[in-house]
């Protein structure tokens, strides 16, 4: 009973958590629809205001996963000096 209780959970999570990539990626493309409206779907410009906008996300990650891997070597620091005599 136990099994299938949370079987049936970690289901619910795997799909509750597609529809929300899902929701999550369309979302993200019509903010870019928006942010590039000035421009004619199909022309450099617009092409190019895509690709920055890209640009700027991939950035975005870069930074986020530097600072994570700083405070995580900074936390290895520390419990490496508690475990020290």
């Amino acid at each position: 009973m136990a099994r299938t209780t949370i079987l049936l959970i970690a289901i619910g999570l795997l799909i509750g958590g597609c529809s929300s990539s899902a929701e999550r990626l369309q979302k993200q493309q019509s903010a870019d629809e928006r942010a590039c409206s000035g421009y004619r779907p199909g022309t450099d410009a617009y092409g190019n205001c895509k690709l920055a906008l890209e640009l700027q996300r991939r950035n975005a990650e870069v930074a986020k996963a530097q600072i994570q891997s700083r405070d995580s070597d900074a936390l290895l620091e520390y419990g490496g000096r508690m475990l020290r005599p």
